[in-house]
């Protein structure tokens, strides 16, 4: 095969958007809180303090132990936002939207895997 069409061909399989970033809409993630203390406030933005958004968990919190489902807008770098019981707050900045399949709330910090 020419050159010229082996790359026609590479392009064109990339705009199959099977998995590729620019096919990364949004989605939903599993985040789980695996700290000893109940998160009271969660937030997903661009990392920015007027850019955090609104608050994801409402009243009742996301208790020790329990996860639920993070809508990730996909496409973009990201921030996540937590808020314990206790007003300690820990950030993760730079979140790659399409990458992230899941997030971790440790005691420590947060984990995007």
């Amino acid at each position: 095969m020419r050159p010229c069409l082996l790359l026609a061909a590479a392009l064109l399989a990339g705009c199959t958007g099977s998995g590729t970033r620019e096919s990364c809409g949004p989605r939903g993630v599993p985040l789980v809180n695996a700290s000893g203390l109940v998160v009271e406030q969660l937030y997903l933005g661009t990392g920015t303090p007027p850019a955090w958004g609104t608050e994801l968990l409402g009243r009742a919190g996301l208790p020790a132990g329990a996860g639920m489902t993070l809508p990730l807008p996909g496409t973009g770098s990201h921030a996540l936002r937590a808020v314990w019981a206790n007003g300690r707050a820990v950030e993760l900045q730079g979140m790659d939207g399409c990458a992230t399949g899941r997030i971790t709330i440790l005691d420590g910090g947060l984990r995007a895997e």
